[in-house]
């Protein structure tokens, strides 16, 4: 995968998806230029995702059309949780260990993997807060990620 397609879908995190097809519109709204967010629809589906108001958690497993990738792309600091994430957990604290957003990341990745939904291999790819949230991941599932894209981490 390329920088300019894992920033794409890095960006996209940020858009209100559900599994399956996905609309440019949505991926607009979140500052994907048309042309990203046409060739992303064309080509990729939302298999899967995690959303949690209240924690500020927000990710999403993205798989090509043809099955033949799947990413799973983390968002970065949008909201007021998140940014009491940043100061606190992350810059306080120092360690993914205790960070909430990390245990209820990794907590649906034990789920997956428990009901055999879970890939034996994905790539990662992550915005501010979800870089640091990605590289929590790789660490705690070396086994599953393949490659790591963090940004503005």
């Amino acid at each position: 995968m390329d920088y300019l397609l894992s920033s794409s879908l890095a960006l996209a995190s940020y858009a209100d998806l559900s599994p399956g097809d996905i609309a440019p519109r949505a991926l607009r709204v979140e500052g994907v230029p048309t042309v990203l967010a046409n060739q992303l629809s064309a080509n990729w589906i939302v298999r899967d995702g995690i959303s949690n108001f209240v924690s500020g958690l927000s990710a999403t497993f993205f798989e090509t059309k043809d099955g033949g990738q799947l990413v799973l792309a983390i968002r970065g600091t949008d909201n007021v949780q998140d940014l009491i994430t940043d100061a606190i957990s992350v810059s306080t604290i120092g360690t993914y260990r205790y960070q909430l957003q990390y245990i209820e990341l990794r907590d649906w990745l034990i789920g997956l993997g428990r009901d055999h939904l879970l890939p034996a291999s994905f790539e990662i790819v992550g915005h501010s807060l979800g870089g640091f949230l990605a590289a929590a991941i790789m660490s705690s599932f070396p086994q599953a990620v393949s490659h790591a894209y963090l940004f503005n981490t």
